[in-house]
């Protein structure tokens, strides 16, 4: 399914709520996608065509449990930017 892709909106900073004034949206995404297959993903499931893709992969951190270390697990984010008149039905309330 096309849904699995895409993990989750990213809405508990400052800086992507404030990117939904400007009609752009940040998710986490699985690695491997590239931009042409999020722009056919977000074409299918929410009949939007995103103007421009920017997308990047957060950088590993490590972690520690007692005597062992290890990291987490990598991560995609991107962030689209919509036209004016469209917009995608994601919840924006924090509390």
């Amino acid at each position: 399914m096309l849904i699995d892709y895409l993990k989750q909106p990213v809405l508990f900073t400052e800086k992507t709520i404030n990117r939904l004034e400007n009609n752009q949206y940040t998710f986490d995404v699985a690695e491997h996608l590239t931009k042409k297959q999020i722009r056919k993903i977000f074409k299918n499931l929410y009949n939007v065509t995103p103007l421009k893709i920017n997308s990047h992969t957060l950088t590993r951190k490590k972690t520690r449990l007692l005597a062992s270390t290890g990291y987490k697990n990598k991560k995609k984010r991107i962030i689209i930017k919509l036209d004016k008149t469209q917009k995608l039905p994601i919840e924006t309330s924090l509390g």
